[in-house]
């Protein structure tokens, strides 16, 4: 498989229900190794939608109350009872259409009521938006494993993509030490999750090109709602990709929300998902 990008589909912003956002969506796609980026980007766009409107509520009913104290006490029942009801359901063996859908609230609630918390008494729902921060990981990785969803489970397609990595980087006998010239099992290892995190930093560097290159040609957005999607592609967490100083890449195999990659493709998720379509800057708003 090429790792080029090729987009010949221009996408100005419209919903996903159009189709110049589906024939986007198809290219990005087409090549199997970045598929990854597109599925975990629209799963957690989706989490973090359903977290925003519980939020909305919440924040509307603290408003009406006493915002400080209602805050302070919701973050103190969701430490306790929407994580006990979180782990009863995830443990739960029935895999019924009603606890799915119910562990799925649960981790939305449990984001909502941090987002809650940490909202100062004078945010309004404009100023304070949940974003995958909010989530716990083991909440980010439960959804990314969901293979009820669509796309199925996207974290074990992360780690199928390794192999297939290290075999394009270091030939089909990667896994024979004595080939790879490691002096021990650790040496070898070693090597291994230095190759692969190379290859992957290299996939994402790849990704974020060709997104700059197709949505801002020549540095310029080729329409204004697209233009909301700048600071997600120009900042520092970017650059520093770009010159091969990514933040934290060997936790991206077991924590793929921290990929620039899937960050981006969240934020494109979202402005192309956004329920109102709105064209303010606060619908992009990310860690």
């Amino acid at each position: 498989m090429s790792r080029e990008l090729e987009l010949t589909a221009t996408w100005l912003g419209e919903p996903h229900t159009s189709p110049a956002w589906t024939e986007y969506e198809r290219q990005l796609q087409k090549s199997g190794r970045f598929s990854f980026f597109v599925l975990a980007g629209k799963r957690l766009g989706d989490d973090v939608q359903a977290a925003q409107t519980a939020f909305t509520v919440e924040r509307r009913a603290a408003a009406a109350e006493a915002p400080a104290a209602k805050a302070s006490a919701v973050k103190k029942e969701s430490d306790g009872e929407l994580e006990k009801s979180f782990k009863a359901l995830d443990e739960s063996a029935d895999d019924a259409d009603e606890h799915r859908s119910a562990r799925r609230q649960a981790r939305a609630a449990r984001a909502a009521a941090l987002a809650a918390a940490d909202a100062s008494d004078d945010s309004d729902d404009a100023q304070s938006e949940v974003t995958v921060e909010d989530f716990e990981d083991v909440d980010l990785s439960s959804s990314l494993q969901d293979k009820t969803r669509t796309g199925g489970n996207v974290l074990m397609m992360i780690r199928m993509l390794r192999p297939k990595l290290l075999t394009e980087e270091l030939g089909n006998k990667w896994h024979d030490q004595a080939t790879m010239g490691a002096t021990d099992d650790d040496e070898h290892k070693e090597m291994l999750d230095l190759a692969f995190t190379t290859s992957l930093v290299q996939l994402n560097q790849v990704f974020i090109l060709a997104l700059r290159a197709n949505l801002f040609p020549k540095g310029t957005a080729v329409s204004d709602r697209i233009r909301l999607l700048q600071p997600v592609l120009f900042n520092k967490k970017m650059e520093d990709l770009m010159c091969n100083r990514p933040d934290s890449p060997h936790e991206w195999l077991t924590k793929p929300w921290k990929m620039p990659g899937v960050i981006v493709f969240t934020a494109l998720w979202q402005l192309a998902s956004s329920l109102q379509h709105a064209s303010t800057s606060s619908l992009l708003t990310l860690p």
